[in-house]
């Protein structure tokens, strides 16, 4: 039907040019700020915007059949214009949008609080003794990648058999425009029958390390990290709140937990507990191995354009690598790293400038003489007429 659900709300504007008398101080320039303006000159501006914490991050929904529309989430981008007043029309003609990502970030506190631990014990009918299941992480909070590390102990003091554990990995995704826009999607499963069954005055003390798998396509509407409006194969973080009745909007909350299920002989026996965790990046340290992919990518089109490069960075990944996979590169981002990749890669671009207007410079000189060589051919043309 051309129907079309969104929600547009602006969070921040100001006047970039000319600035306003009255506006507040400005914010200093980051060291990224600064080298971007000495490159482009006198007449670049500054942009410095705040966005408050309750911003929900950047969320991609991956939909269930094809689908070529907007994208399903919350995005956010970055619109520069032109008019009279910021209260006047816009039009696309006279705008610059730019898409950016509004990550969160693990805080302090959170790294500090103690693994998070669960006790449940089940009777059953006319039985004064049951079955006690402990469970507990090795931590609260984890990052991409990292695995989740579950220890299980079992006391079985009921006449049942435990036949097998579960352990299973699951997001819930709560979207908060709709009444009905929670739902589940199970990450990765372990099922293990090792040690199995514990019998009757049995008990059963056990490790398992669950790994945290990435989307393959195949489970739908779950929650991805949006790359600047593109998919990625990254589950989505945990959306933090800053109080417990919090209810956004525009928000769509992610959480996460691990679900521990006892196969138990009987109808209706089994056993399950769910342990809540954090999943989130530590820092923007952990994101700056797309910043470099990057700058490789930028190498290799200017290798692929003929410009050598005498200058080699090794912190610059290989370019014919997945953009999107941010795996298998190390890379320290302390301060005075940062510092020498931003020289060497100034150093980088000075020479392909060099190069290039070298390259000029010989194709002008080697078209001057074609050119008086073909204009004397005219003149004898003429002579001879």
């Amino acid at each position: 039907m051309g129907l079309k659900l969104s929600n547009e709300s602006v969070l921040c504007i100001e006047q970039i040019y000319p600035r306003v008398q009255d506006a507040s101080t400005p914010i200093p320039m980051t060291e990224c700020q600064e080298v971007l303006m000495r490159r482009m000159g006198n007449t670049a501006h500054v942009v410095n915007l705040k966005l408050n914490p309750p911003v929900p991050p950047s969320v991609r929904l991956l939909p269930a059949k094809q689908y070529t529309g907007a994208a399903i989430g919350i995005s956010y981008d970055l619109r520069i214009f032109i008019a009279d007043g910021i209260d006047d029309r816009v039009s696309r003609r006279s705008q610059v949008r730019m898409a950016i990502r509004v990550v969160q970030y693990v805080p302090g506190e959170i790294k500090e609080k103690a693994a998070p631990q669960l006790s449940l014990e089940k009777h059953f009918i006319l039985k004064e003794w049951g079955i006690q299941l402990d469970g507990h992480l090795d931590r609260q909070w984890y990052d991409h990648g990292v695995p989740i590390v579950v220890s299980v102990r079992i006391h079985n003091r009921s006449s049942r058999i435990i036949r097998k554990i579960q352990i299973k990995i699951i997001q819930h995704v709560d979207v908060t425009m709709f009444s009905n826009g929670k739902f589940k999607n199970h990450i990765s499963m372990r099922e293990e029958g090792e040690g199995f069954p514990v019998t009757a005055g049995h008990s059963l003390e056990r490790q398992y390390s669950i790994n945290i798998l990435e989307n393959n396509g195949s489970r739908h509407w779950i929650a991805l990290e949006d790359r600047y409006g593109r998919l990625s194969t990254t589950l989505a973080s945990t959306t933090l709140k800053s109080r417990v009745d919090e209810r956004n909007f525009f928000a769509i909350y992610i959480s996460y937990y691990v679900k521990i299920r006892l196969v138990v002989s009987g109808v209706g026996s089994d056993l399950s507990m769910k342990i809540p965790f954090i999943l989130m990046r530590e820092g923007p340290e952990s994101d700056f191995t797309q910043y470099e992919r990057s700058a490789s990518t930028i190498g290799h089109y200017f290798e692929n354009s003929g410009t050598e490069n005498s200058i080699e960075n090794p912190a610059i990944g290989d370019s014919s690598e997945n953009p999107g996979d941010t795996k298998g590169i190390n890379i320290n981002s302390n301060k005075e790293e940062c510092q020498q990749n931003e020289r060497l890669l100034e150093a980088q671009l000075h020479d392909i400038n060099i190069n290039v207007n070298q390259k000029t410079r010989g194709a002008e000189q080697e078209q001057q003489p074609q050119l008086r060589e073909d204009t004397s051919q005219e003149i004898s043309a003429i002579d001879d007429a």
